[in-house]
């Protein structure tokens, strides 16, 4: 296809396309009008190095810090140092749940063998045998003997008309053992205070002091009832 043409004086000419010249040729075609010929590259400016500049300071001539500061300044190790420190909190923190846990179910266990031991007392199946400890003992040891030692439960049974008049208490050793027991079942009718305790060591030696006596913790059951008129 033809290109347009436009007339202008009779003349017809071709409209050829612009082409914009950019500023670094204009830049370029300037210095070659002065000068004749291009700035050579050599002599071309340099940009100045910083290490000139006032405010810039070499890293071997900065003041080092001290060694003080620099411990306190750095981590590694800050896991081991944070363990030791919580580590001995938290040990004991587990051997408190535990120890409390156990000595929780043993009181349990404790408690249901003093029940199930007094209703013998109560419906008269202990005086009918004499009165002898020996069926109280035995329903105890039938309850406790998973967790405990059937030669370390002490009990102490005291019989009365009044409640009031019953010396209620028990009275414990050096080593937190039941001392100077009774076993006074009563007869029908009469209300009887029955108290079975055990005496347990603690598992951890880091409790001892914290709690129990002497490393020992006494576990204590009280039943209150009177007796069926068999």
């Amino acid at each position: 296809m033809a290109p347009r043409a436009a007339r202008d004086g009779g003349l017809e000419r071709l409209r050829l396309p612009r082409v914009r010249s950019s500023s670094k040729s204009r830049a370029v075609s300037s210095a070659r009008g002065r000068h004749g010929a291009p700035e050579p590259a050599d002599t071309a400016r340099q940009p100045r190095s910083i290490a000139g500049h006032p405010m810039h300071r070499d890293r071997r001539c900065a003041p080092r810090p001290r060694r003080f500061r620099a411990f306190l300044a750095g981590s590694s190790g800050a896991a081991a140092v944070e363990f030791a420190i919580l580590g001995l909190v938290f040990t004991m923190l587990l051997c408190f749940v535990v120890e409390i846990g156990m000595t929780m179910l043993m009181q349990s266990t404790l408690n249901e063998a003093a029940q199930a031991a007094s209703r013998l007392i109560r419906t008269g199946s202990v005086q009918q045998a004499g009165g002898q400890p020996a069926p109280f003992q035995a329903a105890l040891c039938a309850k406790v003997k998973l967790l405990m030692d059937c030669a370390q439960v002490r009990y102490d049974v005291i019989a009365g008309d009044r409640f009031a008049t019953l010396p209620i208490g028990v009275q414990t050793d050096a080593d937190s053992q039941l001392v100077n027991t009774r076993f006074v079942p009563g007869s029908a009718g009469q209300n009887v205070v029955v108290q079975v305790g055990y005496t347990r060591s603690l598992y951890f030696p880091i409790l001892k002091d914290v709690m129990g006596h002497h490393g020992n913790l006494l576990i204590l059951s009280t039943v209150v009832f009177q007796n069926e008129p068999y």
